[in-house]
């Protein structure tokens, strides 16, 4: 198997990881973010998948739907900050600081002082509203997939 190839400052134990989830055909979910302080961005789409590799002279690890894929994002391994086993349900690579911003996240009713277009929103830690959902309970599935408790909205 050709060696995958790792953008520049990857750190060492994220490429071991992303190597041995693209060898055992695990599948996994990312969380990129800022690397100097450990934050997550708010990424929810293209985060969960099966490792695979683009065809070509350098072999860049790329996150596919499942293993019958032919073609997924390429992984900005780089921006990694955490990798979780979505089928084991454990964490594989966290960033020591490692933050979603989403720890004490509140859901709140629409209303002046927080608007949104749905009928409730999401406040972050450090309180903006930074989702809108019509259900409470699809706020809840939302901040428990952002932080790690599931791995399905």
């Amino acid at each position: 198997m050709a060696t995958l190839h790792f953008d520049e400052g990857t750190p060492a134990e994220v490429q071991a990881v992303i190597q041995q989830a693209h060898a055992n055909g695990d599948r996994i979910r990312v969380w990129y973010g800022d690397t100097e302080t450990g934050r997550a961005w708010s990424e929810e789409l293209d985060v969960m998948g099966v490792v695979g590799r683009s065809t070509g002279r350098l072999k860049v690890p790329l996150l596919l739907n499942n293993s019958r894929s032919t073609g997924g994002p390429s992984i900005l391994t780089a921006s990694i900050v955490r990798i979780d086993d979505t089928m084991a349900r454990r964490t594989l690579y966290k960033h020591p600081s490692f933050s979603t911003g989403l720890e004490n996240a509140k859901i709140v009713p629409n209303s002046e002082a927080s608007p949104h277009p749905l009928g409730f929103g999401v406040v972050d830690d450090e309180g903006v509203v930074v989702a809108g959902f019509s259900t409470e309970a699809k706020a809840q599935k939302w901040i428990d997939f952002m932080v790690g408790k599931r791995y399905s909205k």
